[in-house]
């Protein structure tokens, strides 16, 4: 299946200082010919920050526990870093993400 915006999938994500990476979830923002950009998702309350969205868990996203979203932390990988789709966000849920991803990077 085809990864499309709002689209919850379980991927190779980098460290934020290059030197690995660690299989996790994440939320799909763009999709290009080759690559795709995502949003990063953690269950990890004690690392949620300011802007970061609170999912409950649901069927639709695949999630089995509270879930934050990372809006302010993304990447642009190549498709073959996904290992599997794990679900997708509601049509209200995504426009949610949208005006705080505008908020959080001054759109």
């Amino acid at each position: 299946m085809q990864p499309s915006k709002g689209g919850v999938v379980l991927l190779d994500f980098p460290f934020s200082d290059s030197k690995g990476k660690k299989v996790r979830p994440a939320l799909v923002l763009v999709v290009r010919l080759l690559e795709i950009t995502v949003a990063f998702i953690s269950s990890q309350a004690h690392r949620a920050e300011a802007d970061d969205l609170l999912f409950s868990p649901a069927a639709h996203s695949g999630f089995s526990k509270p879930s934050f979203l990372r809006v302010s932390k993304v990447a642009t990988l190549d498709y073959g870093q996904i290992h599997y789709n794990l679900g997708r966000f509601t049509v209200n849920e995504m426009r949610s993400i949208d005006e705080t991803m505008r908020r959080v990077y001054q759109l």
